[in-house]
């Protein structure tokens, strides 16, 4: 049967296969990078603080490496996100709960209780 090893190598490539993330500037503006492994903040609708959209990532899910979490697509996207500047993201999933896109943001006004950090 032939069949049976083509369908094992079928499976061991696609479990090799890694989840990808894209970074796309939304503007020309640019921001000083946060600290190599900043904490983001992720959400999947938008927050009520006001924002602004920094970039999107396009999120390339393979094999049964998947970003099926919220805390999986922070990973993924982390390292990208805080050499952008971001804040945090706002992730979109696709029918099945998959991952798919996240819109990376910095925040424009204090958290409640907060004040307003010094200009850099």
């Amino acid at each position: 049967m032939m069949l049976r090893p083509l369908l094992l190598i079928a499976l061991a490539s696609g479990a090799c296969a890694h989840t990808t993330a894209t970074f796309s500037p939304s503007g020309a503006d640019r921001f000083p990078a946060r600290p190599a492994g900043c904490a983001l903040d992720a959400f999947v609708t938008p927050p009520s603080r006001p924002f602004q959209e920094i970039g999107v990532f396009d999120v390339r899910n393979r094999g049964l490496d998947q970003a099926g979490t919220l805390d999986r697509l922070r990973a993924l996207v982390n390292a990208q996100a805080c050499q952008a500047g971001a804040d945090g993201i706002i992730a979109a999933a696709n029918g099945v709960g998959i991952y798919v896109q996240a819109v990376a943001f910095r925040w424009t006004a204090p958290a409640p209780g907060q004040s307003v950090p010094p200009p850099q």
